[in-house]
């Protein structure tokens, strides 16, 4: 994948993805998770209509990492899940030079995900021993609360004038 490629799967993941933690819970009585915390992270990209998430996929499958798609339905858009934590990290660590909204999240899930022994591909049904809760439990509330407080982080860009925005003032006034 070329530097170009690597720079627009950013700015698609900054505008329209998020990095998300679910909420942590247990379950006491339930055999598979032998009363052990379930939780996972992923990284959501959605769009409608899907022809941007084409692109995505494909340039996810050039650089081998796996994720799920679910087409649009009722009113929901398409959407673009990649759950694995090796994919995750994979991804992250390729774009991270190059995001600037999502950046401090994807640092917060990287500095989670190395303290995984790389043998744990999956986090969400397997469930977690207690010693990983705590450092998880951070991390969400980190991304919780730069979700809540997006607006406080402004982003400097350079944006050039194009033939259309000249075409839109000579016609407002």
């Amino acid at each position: 994948m070329n530097d170009k490629d690597i720079g627009w799967l950013a700015g698609v993941l900054d505008g329209e993805g998020c990095i998300h933690a679910s909420r942590p819970w247990k379950k006491e009585n339930d055999r598979k998770s032998n009363g052990r915390h379930h939780f996972d992270i992923r990284v959501i990209i959605t769009q409608n209509p899907n022809l941007l998430l084409e692109k995505v996929g494909r340039l996810l499958r050039e650089i081998d990492i796996s994720y799920k798609y679910r087409d649009s339905y009722d009113r929901h858009p398409a959407e673009i899940n990649i759950t694995k934590k090796v994919e995750i990290k994979k991804l992250l660590l390729l774009i991270l030079s190059e995001l600037s909204c999502k950046k401090r999240s994807a640092e917060v899930v990287l500095e989670y995900i190395a303290k995984w022994p790389d043998s744990e591909t999956h986090w969400g049904k397997v469930g977690a021993p207690e010693s990983q809760v705590k450092d998880y439990i951070k991390v969400y509330n980190i991304l919780k609360k730069q979700k809540q407080n997006k607006s406080l982080e402004s982003v400097e860009t350079t944006r050039y004038t194009s033939q259309v925005d000249e075409d839109i003032v000579r016609y407002s006034e």
